[in-house]
């Protein structure tokens, strides 16, 4: 019965993270100001401080140069940086974030009880569709990661412009993911396997 649940919630999970969420188009649009985003040079660093806390972020493939109009920059408000949830980008500059011409990866972990915004909303009506499992499931590949974790590839689709493509998966309460433009698979398994085994 757990895994039927845990396999529910992430069936849900993703379908909101496909259709639902895209990458912030801009700050206005996500009800943020310039003011509170915060901004960090990417530089291969495991770990970002927020709010006090220490966060175990995964590696990316993101290229820095001394040139700070040509380095990768984070990206986070402190309200996207609790105990129950984080999310970040990584971006092309300073300057130029959230919006899919500068956006290279983001990543977000989300406790599956205390989802922000309307997500849990989202989530509720959800768990009320029967044929969601199979929606969501076609055209996703499993994966098998460290610890024994089933992770989920997200390929890429063709809207306007192609989205990024992402791995999903569950590690006890929280619902973690990755997305990246370009890339292959298999960069992706291992920045989760990375993120897995931070101590």
């Amino acid at each position: 019965m757990k895994s039927f649940c845990a396999s529910l919630v992430l069936s849900a999970l993703l379908l909101i993270n496909l259709f639902v969420l895209p990458v912030r188009a801009n700050d206005e649009a996500a009800g943020q100001t310039v003011d509170s985003m915060q901004h960090e040079k990417y530089t291969g660093q495991t770990s970002i401080q927020c709010n006090g806390m220490t966060i175990n972020i995964p590696p990316f493939k993101a290229s820095s140069s001394d040139d700070p109009e040509h380095s990768a920059y984070i990206h986070f408000t402190n309200e996207e940086c609790t105990e129950d949830f984080f999310e970040m980008s990584i971006d092309v500059s300073q300057d130029c974030y959230r919006i899919h011409a500068c956006n290279m990866y983001s990543f977000s972990r989300s406790h599956t009880q205390t989802l922000p915004n309307g997500k849990q909303r989202a989530l509720d009506e959800d768990k009320t569709t029967p044929s969601l499992g199979d929606a969501i499931t076609a055209g996703m590949k499993a994966v098998m990661l460290d610890k024994k974790i089933t992770g989920y590839i997200v390929p890429s689709r063709l809207y306007a412009y192609p989205t990024s493509t992402q791995i999903i998966w569950m590690n006890g309460d929280y619902l973690y993911e990755i997305r990246q433009k370009g890339g292959d698979d298999e960069d992706l398994i291992k920045s989760a396997n990375s993120l897995i085994n931070a101590p």
